[in-house]
């Protein structure tokens, strides 16, 4: 039994020294453009998982990087513009709509089209035929 309570200490102790408790930023304004620019990006290991919610390692060093930005002074604009260039669109929440997003605006919706029309086109056949 006791070396049961070992192992299951030894698997614990790593996860929960892990664990940490991001503080927020002592400026309230600042701390607000932390969590503006959060609220705003995804998580670039998850998939499509937003930042505020993700656990992943890499995601609280993303955190981090925001609240250390927004300490220095830039605006949610400027972090965002920020983790853009790094990572592209797609690490916005709603990418902006332009000529290289469009495909994630209408792609979607042109596969809804273009499953109904096939679904008409084959079923006006069946009818006829």
């Amino acid at each position: 039994m006791r070396h049961l309570l070992l192992m299951a200490w030894l698997l614990w102790a790593p996860a929960a020294a892990a664990v940490t408790i991001e503080q927020p930023l002592p400026d309230a304004r600042q701390e607000a453009v932390a969590q503006d620019a959060i609220a705003q990006l995804k998580c670039v290991v998850c998939e499509g998982q937003a930042l505020g919610g993700s656990d992943a390692t890499f995601a609280r060093e993303m955190r981090q990087e925001i609240r250390r930005m927004a300490a220095q002074g830039h605006s949610t604009q400027e972090i965002l513009d920020y983790f853009r260039s790094r990572y592209g669109a797609e690490i916005l929440q709603s990418p902006p709509l332009e000529p290289f997003t469009w495909l994630l605006w209408f792609g979607p919706w042109l596969l809804i089209a273009g499953g109904g029309i096939m679904l008409w086109r084959h079923t006006s056949r069946g009818s006829h035929g």
